[in-house]
């Protein structure tokens, strides 16, 4: 999700992400709009001269640490483990479909 994120910032501009936030109501507030704004203009500079293998290898430094940080009772652990089952599913029947 990390990685996707931050491909997102690299293509594309700021306004058409907020307008696609607001719209699924990930932005509510003015101030959580303006953070957004800072935060993504930051990555997006940082990003510009990066390959994208450059940024995955970065997004993945960034998702360790996020888990790390987060409590064992965190809902997170369980949209892994259904993510996990789903993904595992898909790549385990893969081979057989036609």
């Amino acid at each position: 999700m990390i990685y996707s994120e931050l491909l997102i910032c690299k293509q594309i501009d700021v306004e058409q992400v907020i307008k696609a936030r607001r719209a699924s109501g990930l932005i509510d507030r003015e101030k959580e709009t303006d953070k957004f704004k800072e935060g993504y203009a930051k990555n997006n500079k940082s990003l510009q001269h990066k390959t994208n293998k450059e940024i995955l290898f970065y997004a993945e430094i960034l998702a360790k640490k996020q888990i790390q940080s987060k409590p064992l009772d965190d809902p997170t652990y369980t949209k892994f483990f259904i993510f996990g089952g789903i993904s595992y599913g898909e790549i385990e029947n893969s081979p057989y479909e036609k």
